[in-house]
């Protein structure tokens, strides 16, 4: 049997929050919504890799090249953050 054909057990709590969300709903429109949320989970997963086998763990990418200057054309120096959260991310490094 193909994992595809296999039944799924949806809990109680689970379809009472989607019948919430959603109102009434049978298994062609339960199919649809789970594959849907499934979609969207996969490509972030897949996004996520893609970032972290670039070796390119910064998901924002900033040109440190510019140079500020005030009024009279002294440049100001600017400090760039390291970014703290990427840990959270992708875990220890």
């Amino acid at each position: 049997m193909k994992l595809n054909e296999r039944v799924a057990i949806i809990t109680e709590e689970n379809i009472s929050r989607l019948s919430h969300l959603y109102g009434e709903i049978d298994i062609d429109d339960l199919s649809r919504i789970v594959n849907n949320h499934l979609k969207v989970a996969i490509d972030e997963i897949e996004e996520d890799y893609m970032w972290k086998e670039r070796g390119n763990l910064d998901i924002i990418q900033m040109n440190t090249n510019i140079v500020l200057t005030d009024k009279e054309g002294k440049a100001i120096d600017v400090k760039v953050p390291e970014p703290e959260y990427m840990c959270e991310i992708f875990g220890k490094i």
